[in-house]
């Protein structure tokens, strides 16, 4: 009976989880058709609008995830540098990749900071996600989706990062990539073969990552900051770059969204390592970039390891600064929450309501004239 009754929690808890999830990409969608009135008066107050909207959507799944499916099950830890200063300029932020989890630890780790950063951010996404609930969230929002079998990935990506990132009527603050391309246990054996063919080192906890979407990013920006002739304001060009290491439990197993949010999996921290690059100093040259970043992969797997063997992320380099190793845990305010909630139920329920008179011409609004589509067009 006592296995019944936990499995039959576990369902709720998962259920809700979904519902609530389908619930605040509504509002996120049904919000933005109605905004597009106010694009035609104010493109900029629209993305204004639409940011402090995909915030709100971002805090939400991720406070559902780590702040209220368990309190104190899962706990989100942070280590290495503090990088709250970076909170209120333009960054490149890159991940490793090893689960669905990995997207919500971001969302509650960055939304978690002042600023309203997950509403200012930008997203590089396989393309297949573009189908999902959370995928046509950040369409509409204006993320990036790609395809690698495009042959000109290379320059989508570029133009992409240039029209809807650098020259976007609201200044954008993340751009979040995860440069090994898809989850650890999908890519493993594509990089084992690569560093068999090419003498590159055998990483096991990390990928080797693909070069194409970051360099085409790095060159955007340095081009920017060479040209004499940039349109591009200097408070809008990335100088930094996150390098974000995510941590589970168990290597070999990393926490699911269904086991987390159900409570089936074991009590955990997810554990995340922070370290920031100048784009100054990434070499230009593909050799000299390819080098670059996939030294930072063999940092992310010795770091790793660190942290299996120890539960800490120390290295050399940080064992000389006591400080930065020290956890700092992630704190989720309740209050923002049920605002936030609140809030969105308001604005769904108003925008529901505008909807449905226009699409039963109530009123003379015809959404789609008015240029209904990504936000950074």
């Amino acid at each position: 009976m006592a296995m019944f009754t936990q499995k039959a929690m576990e369902m709720v808890r998962f259920a809700t989880f979904i519902g609530v999830n389908i619930i605040v990409s509504y509002v996120f969608i049904s919000a933005t058709c109605v905004m597009q009135i106010v694009r035609v008066f104010s493109n900029s107050n629209y993305h204004k609008c639409i940011g402090i909207l995909f915030n709100m959507t971002n805090f939400m799944v991720g406070y559902l995830t780590f702040g209220l499916s368990h309190p104190n099950k899962y706990n989100l830890i942070e280590y290495g540098e503090p990088i709250e200063s970076l909170c209120d300029q333009p960054c490149i932020v890159m991940a490793n990749h090893q689960s669905p989890v990995d997207i919500a630890t971001i969302m509650a780790a960055f939304s978690s900071k002042k600023g309203g950063l997950m509403g200012r951010c930008m997203w590089a996404l396989w393309d297949r996600l573009v189908y999902s609930h959370f995928g046509f969230v950040c369409w509409l929002h204006g993320d990036m989706f790609i395809s690698w079998k495009s042959k000109n990935v290379y320059d989508f990506i570029q133009n992409h990062f240039y029209q809807y990132y650098l020259r976007n009527p609201s200044p954008k603050g993340l751009f979040i990539i995860f440069p090994e391309g898809g989850f650890h246990y999908n890519m493993i054996e594509g990089s084992r073969n690569y560093s068999k063919k090419t003498g590159y080192p055998m990483l096991e906890l990390v990928c080797l990552p693909r070069t194409t979407a970051l360099k085409a990013v790095i060159d955007v920006i340095k081009e920017q900051n060479r040209s004499e002739q940039s349109e591009i304001k200097e408070n809008r060009i990335p100088k930094y770059l996150i390098d974000m290491t995510i941590a589970y439990k168990d290597a070999e197993k990393p926490l699911y969204v269904i086991d987390m949010v159900s409570g089936a999996a074991i009590s955990q921290n997810v554990c995340v390592h922070y370290r920031k690059y100048t784009l100054s100093e990434i070499p230009e040259d593909i050799d000299g970039f390819t080098e670059w970043l996939n030294n930072r992969f063999v940092e992310k797997e010795k770091l790793m390891k660190n942290f299996y063997n120890s539960e800490c992320f120390d290295d050399e380099d940080e064992i000389l600064d006591k400080a930065v190793c020290q956890p700092r845990p992630v704190k989720f305010s309740d209050i923002t929450a049920l605002s936030y909630w609140a809030l969105q139920g308001i604005i769904g329920a108003g925008a529901t309501l505008i909807l449905k008179s226009a699409l039963t011409n109530d009123l003379d609004i015809s959404l789609f004239d008015m240029g209904f589509g990504i936000t950074g067009s």
